[in-house]
């Protein structure tokens, strides 16, 4: 029972990482793309973008190189708890990440408000479109069962689905900018975005954190205890 347990963890983390690459590879050709038709067109937020999905590459090249070390160092003798902490840790970073983007969203969603800027509406409108069908792919791919055991991949998730609810709420202000001259909605519906984003990594950060401290609910303590009984 006990091998073929660990024969099936080895599986899914196999399975999580070609899924995390295969997200790495989407995430970078898009964000090339975006970087080098920025400064070719001179376009602000093609450039903008590709930038802000380096980010998330980095994060998820995170998740990835997870799954590398715990292949690489899974029957290394100097691992007293073995690498049942590799996975937690990646999740704990890529949240705390998760969060210096969320920081840096609100403090330039205050200095829009503050100082508007012109948009070129129809630009902004075709590269958030194209985020969030990139990011709502990703999803798709990263999306597992095994979400709240490996927070690993539950990070490299919660990164791509920020990004989608950005792009979603970019496109709804835009829109209403563009045809009824809402212009403060754009920034309000990214300070918005981010108090969600900032809901779900801090969930992920105190999840995370019991996975490394080895910390056990006390309600899942009762139910073995009554389970002995």
């Amino acid at each position: 029972m006990s091998n073929a347990h660990s024969h099936n963890e080895i599986s899914v983390r196999q399975l999580h990482q070609k899924k995390t690459t295969i997200v790495i590879l989407i995430s970078f050709v898009v964000m090339v793309l975006e970087i080098v038709f920025g400064y070719t067109s001179g376009s602000m937020s093609l450039l903008g973008d590709g930038f802000h999905m380096s980010t998330h590459v980095f994060a998820i090249g995170l998740s990835w190189l997870a799954y590398r070390l715990v292949e690489q160092f899974r029957d290394n003798p100097k691992l007293k708890h073995g690498t049942s902490k590799f996975l937690p840790l990646a999740g704990y970073t890529s949240a705390f990440f998760l969060i210096f983007v969320v920081v840096f969203m609100i403090i330039e969603a205050f200095e829009r408000l503050l100082n508007p800027e012109i948009i070129g509406f129809n630009e902004a409108i075709i590269v958030a479109i194209i985020g969030l069908v990139v990011n709502l792919i990703s999803a798709v791919i990263l999306h597992s069962d095994h979400l709240e055991h490996d927070h690993n991949i539950k990070g490299a998730y919660l990164h791509v689905l920020s990004d989608a609810v950005t792009s979603v709420m970019a496109i709804i202000a835009l829109l209403c900018a563009k045809f009824y001259n809402v212009v403060w909605l754009d920034p309000i519906m990214a300070i918005i975005s981010s108090i969600i984003i900032f809901k779900w990594a801090y969930s992920l950060i105190i999840k995370s954190a019991k996975k490394l401290i080895d910390y056990e609910d006390e309600h899942v303590h009762e139910g073995s205890h009554d389970h002995k009984h």
